[in-house]
C-alpha cells in the first residue's frame, strides 16, 4: 500500500510538472467546471451582507451554493454571473434537481454519492434544464459526475491530496470537540506528522501548477506567500470543524445530513425551492453584466476574490 501511494504521488507530481506548461484557466473552463461546491461560508455571507426581502443581488456563480443560500433570506432577485459556462450548467442542474427531488433525495445525490437517484431521475432533470448546452453537458457527464459529486470538476483532484494525508488527520477532522480550545489542543498533537505532507502539497500546488486546477490563475497564485501548514493551522485553530461542511466534504468525499449548506437543510429546502425563479444566470464577465443591467438596480454584490484576478 505504501509503495502504491509513493508511485501515485510521484506520478501526480510528474503529470503536474509536465502539464504546468499547458494548464491555464482558459483551457480548463473550455471543457468543465472547476468548483462542484462554493468555497464561501454562507453564514458569514448572510451576516455581513444582511440580505433581506428588498435586496437585488449580484454574485458570481461558482458552485451555485452561495446563490441558493442567499434565497434563504428571500431577496427580490439574484443575478448570478460566471464566465465559465459549465459553472452555470452546474447551477442550472442544481435548480432543476431541487424542483424535482425531495430534500432527502437531493442530499443523497449531491452529498452522499448516491448515483442511483440521478439514474432514476435524470430524464426529468435534464428535460427541465433551460438550455441545450446544459442538457448536452449533463447527458454526457452526469452518470460519471454523480458517482462522487463532491470530487467532480477539476477540484476533484483534491481527493489525491486527501489520500496522501496520514490517517490521524482524517480521524482528527471527524471528531466532535466541545470547544475550540479542545480542538486546538488535539490538533497540535498531530501537527508534526503533517509537515512532510504539507511540504509535498506546497510543491504540487505552487511549483507544479496545481493551484490552477482549483481555479487560481497565476496572477492570483503569485499573491500567496503562505504555506499549506499555515493555512491548516488557521482553520484548525480558529474555526470549529464539527459544523464546517466544506472541509468535511473534501476530507470524506461526502457530508452527513446534519452538516449541509443552509439551502439544503430540511427547514429551508421547500422555502428555497419556491423562490428558484428569482435566479437569473449570465455567462459573461461581471463588468459586462453590470453594463447591461439597469442603473442602480443592484443593492448588494458579492465579488468573492474577483479583484485578485
Amino acid at each position: 500500500m505504501q509503495k502504491l501511494l509513493i508511485i501515485t504521488v510521484l506520478s501526480l507530481i510528474l503529470l503536474l510538472f509536465i502539464g504546468n506548461q499547458f494548464i491555464n484557466i482558459e483551457t480548463i473552463i473550455r471543457n468543465h467546471y472547476i468548483y462542484p461546491m462554493s468555497w464561501e461560508d454562507p453564514r458569514v455571507d448572510l451576516e455581513v451582507l444582511d440580505i433581506n426581502r428588498n435586496d437585488s443581488l449580484l454574485c458570481i456563480t461558482t458552485g451555485g451554493d452561495n446563490v441558493l443560500n442567499y434565497l434563504v433570506e428571500s431577496p427580490k432577485i439574484i443575478h448570478s454571473v460566471d464566465f465559465n459556462i459549465h459553472q452555470n450548467f452546474l447551477l442550472q442542474v442544481k435548480i432543476s434537481s431541487m424542483k424535482i427531488l425531495s430534500q432527502s433525495q437531493y442530499y443523497e445525490m449531491f452529498f452522499n454519492n448516491n448515483q442511483q437517484i440521478w439514474l432514476e431521475n435524470k430524464t426529468n432533470i435534464i428535460a427541465d434544464l433551460p438550455t441545450d448546452g446544459a442538457k448536452q453537458f449533463w447527458r454526457k457527464n452526469g452518470d460519471s459526475i454523480f458517482k462522487s459529486f463532491i470530487y467532480s470538476g477539476t477540484c476533484g483532484y483534491m481527493k489525491y491530496i486527501v489520500k496522501i494525508l496520514p490517517k490521524e488527520v482524517i480521524v482528527f477532522m471527524n471528531k466532535s470537540y466541545k470547544d475550540l480550545e479542545e480542538q486546538s489542543r488535539e490538533y497540535h498533537k498531530i501537527r508534526s506528522k503533517l509537515i512532510p505532507y504539507t511540504n509535498l502539497i506546497d510543491i504540487l500546488l505552487k511549483s507544479c501548477g496545481g493551484l490552477r486546477l482549483f481555479g487560481v490563475p497565476q496572477s492570483q497564485g503569485d499573491l500567496y506567500d503562505f504555506s499549506t501548514i499555515e493555512f491548516i493551522d488557521k482553520f484548525c485553530t480558529t474555526t470549529m470543524l464539527n459544523d464546517n461542511y466544506f472541509y468535511k466534504a473534501y476530507a470524506n468525499g461526502k457530508l452527513e445530513p446534519d452538516n449541509l449548506p443552509e439551502y439544503c437543510n430540511e427547514k429551508n429546502y421547500l422555502n428555497v425551492r419556491k423562490q428558484l425563479h428569482k435566479i437569473k444566470i449570465y455567462t459573461t464577465s461581471l463588468q459586462r453584466c453590470c453594463e447591461e443591467l439597469p442603473v442602480n438596480s443592484i443593492s448588494k454584490a458579492s465579488l468573492l476574490d474577483h479583484m485578485d484576478w
